[in-house]
């Protein structure tokens, strides 16, 4: 996929395999900036509960404006495959995180925890259950 252009995206990496999907950072060769861009994963493609899932989750986090949640650029098909452009977040995740330098302490555990909590209470708000947080 390096190299490839998703509509307007150009694939720079693979950031990882995620459930039924795949996540790449790519460049938004319009502006310039870099993003994540999630697609179902090529051989789920014909898998319509698959699909309609991914679907019904680009829909729900299109309608999401929070600063502790990726913000979603754009979202389409390649290939047959539904995909979502979002916000790239720069960084390690909690488990590199937490590999790297040991456990947090109580007041990173509570900061982080609170800005989970945040955005959850906000989805929740607009009637929307997360099925897996990362």
């Amino acid at each position: 996929m390096i190299g490839k252009m998703i509509g307007p995206f150009r694939v720079i990496g693979q950031l990882d395999n995620v459930g039924v999907g795949e996540v790449y950072l790519a460049e938004d060769t319009r502006v310039g900036r870099r993003v994540a861009l999630k697609l179902v994963a090529a051989g789920l493609k014909s898998n319509t509960t698959v699909v309609r899932r991914f679907e019904r989750q680009t829909q729900n986090a299109v309608a999401l404006a929070h600063p502790h949640l990726a913000e979603v650029y754009e979202a389409g098909t390649f290939e047959a495959r539904p995909f979502i452009a979002m916000e790239y977040v720069a960084g390690r995740t909690l488990a590199q995180k937490l590999a790297a330098a040991g456990p947090m302490n109580h007041r990173e555990v509570a900061r982080v925890a609170e800005a989970v909590a945040d955005a959850l209470g906000y989805a929740h708000g607009l009637g929307l259950l997360h099925g897996g947080l990362k």
